[in-house]
């Protein structure tokens, strides 16, 4: 029978903790990072391109920005521009625009994100998987495509509002962009909740 050396023994148990380090170490150390680049990436809305809708100028609390008039037939154009700050590329994944999608009940509908129609019938949210990789240091416009929703109920002069969120990937890490400076939408007779 062999027996092993009291200094292989002691060895094992580093080998072992030497290993559980590697096996923990490298995945946080990836997530870190991957967190750091989602972190720098920044989104902020562009000025609507309508047809069959005014723009109208706000101002909210000394900040400027504009809402669009709900009118029947209103076809409005909104782009998101997402700007990866980081040094490593990051991966725009799933958009998701609350009250917007096929089910809700608001004056506007989005029909199409980044070029592609929005999934789901029966959703209330409008929502796309995106899947665009954008360069450190680069940036990429995510156009709505956003419509009069005739069935929709928005009293006249009523402003609303909705925050989208754009999912941003790196390897282990995730994060929901918040985009805030969307444009408010206002009610109209169009969208009377009365009729």
């Amino acid at each position: 029978m062999q027996s092993s050396s009291p200094r292989s023994r002691r060895a094992v148990p580093v080998v072992l903790l030497a290993a559980l380090l590697v096996v923990v170490a490298v995945p946080a150390v990836v997530w870190w990072i991957g967190q750091g680049a989602t972190q720098k990436a920044a989104a902020h809305t562009g000025v609507p391109r309508c047809e069959g809708a005014d723009v109208v100028p706000t101002n909210d609390d000394g900040f400027r920005a504009v809402a669009i008039r709900m009118d029947e037939g209103f076809v409005c154009t909104l782009t998101i521009r997402v700007t990866n700050r980081s040094d490593r590329e990051v991966t725009l994944g799933n958009v998701r625009i609350p009250v917007a999608g096929p089910a809700a009940r608001s004056g506007y509908r989005v029909t199409h994100i980044g070029g592609d129609p929005v999934r789901g019938f029966d959703m209330v949210e409008a929502e796309t998987d995106l899947g665009w990789a954008v360069q450190a240091g680069d940036e990429e416009d995510v156009p709505l495509r956003v419509v009069f929703r005739p069935q929709g109920c928005a009293s006249p002069g009523l402003r609303t509002w909705t925050i989208p969120t754009i999912e941003v990937r790196d390897l282990l890490a995730t994060r929901d962009l918040d985009v805030v400076d969307l444009p408010e939408f206002i009610g109209t007779t169009d969208t009377s909740c009365d009729t």
